[in-house]
C-alpha cells in the first residue's frame, strides 16, 4: 500500500512538472519577444541590435506605410536588417502569433525635404534597325515601330529645379502614364537617383531614364500610352550620420 502511494505521488509530481514545462514553453513561444532595432538612415533599413530569445522571422510582420515587407525567413539574429526605404512614414513591426506591436518607427521625418519642379521634359522612342545597323529615334511615345525592332525603348529626358529651401542628394521619380484621352493607365514606374554631392536650392539638373519594351510588356496597355506625368520626392541624407 505504501509503495502504491509513493508511486501515485511520483506520477502527480511528474505530471505537475510536465504541465509546468508546457506553460513555460507556451509563454516563451507566444509572448511578445523583446527585439531592439536601430535605424540606418543612409540605407533606409532597420538593424537588429538585440533579441531576447530564439525567434523566427516567419512569426514577424513588417508593415511599411500599409504594405507588407517580409523578406527574412531564418531566425532573428543581431545585425539582421529589414529594408523599409528612406521615405517610410510609418514602420510597424508586429508579432504575428498575438498580433501585438514589437515597435513603431519612421524615417520620413528624420530628413530635410525640398520641393522639386519639373521644368520640361521630352520623350523619344528608339530601336535598332537591323538592315541599316543603326538606331532610329522618333519623337514621343511612338508606336509605329516595325515588328522586328530590337532594343526598343522609350526615353524620357527631364529638366528639374530645386525650388525648395533645402539641399538635396536623393530623389525618387514616379512616372505615371496616360492615354490620349488623359485616362490613367493604372500603372507607374519608380526610379531612384542618389547624389553624394549636395544639390542646392535654385539649381537645375537634367536626368534621363530609358524604359525597355521587354520591361514595358508587363503592362498590357502600354501601347496606348501617349502622355506621362512625373512626380518627384526629394530629401537630403546625412551620409556622415552615425546611425
Amino acid at each position: 500500500m505504501q509503495l502504491k502511494n509513493i508511486f501515485c505521488l511520483f506520477i502527480v509530481i511528474l505530471v505537475s512538472v510536465s504541465f509546468s514545462g508546457c506553460l513555460d514553453n507556451s509563454k516563451s513561444t507566444n509572448g511578445v519577444p523583446t527585439i531592439t532595432f536601430k535605424q540606418n538612415l543612409i540605407s533606409g533599413r532597420m538593424v537588429v541590435t538585440s533579441v531576447d530569445r530564439n525567434v523566427s522571422w516567419t512569426d514577424i510582420d513588417v508593415w511599411v506605410d500599409g504594405e507588407l515587407h517580409n523578406y527574412n525567413y531564418d531566425d532573428v539574429k543581431v545585425n539582421d536588417t529589414v529594408y523599409t526605404g528612406v521615405l517610410a512614414k510609418l514602420v510597424n513591426i508586429v508579432w504575428k502569433p498575438t498580433n501585438e506591436l514589437i515597435g513603431t518607427w519612421n524615417f520620413y521625418d528624420k530628413y530635410s525635404h525640398s520641393e522639386i519642379e519639373v521644368v520640361n521634359y521630352t520623350v523619344a522612342t528608339s530601336w535598332f534597325n537591323e538592315i541599316e545597323k543603326q538606331y532610329v529615334y522618333m519623337p514621343g511615345f511612338y508606336h509605329g515601330y516595325p515588328d522586328n525592332a530590337t532594343d526598343l525603348c522609350h526615353i524620357i529626358n527631364t529638366t528639374v529645379e530645386n525650388v525648395g529651401d533645402a539641399l538635396v542628394n536623393w530623389i525618387l521619380y514616379t512616372y505615371k502614364f496616360y492615354n490620349a484621352s488623359d485616362e490613367y493607365l493604372s500603372y507607374e514606374i519608380r526610379q531612384e537617383n542618389t547624389y553624394l554631392s549636395p544639390w542646392n536650392p535654385l539649381e537645375y539638373y537634367n536626368f534621363s531614364h530609358s524604359f525597355f519594351k521587354s520591361f514595358l510588356d508587363l503592362y498590357k496597355d502600354f501601347e496606348n500610352t501617349e502622355k506621362v506625368v512625373i512626380e518627384i520626392e526629394a530629401i537630403y541624407i546625412d551620409y556622415w550620420a552615425t546611425e
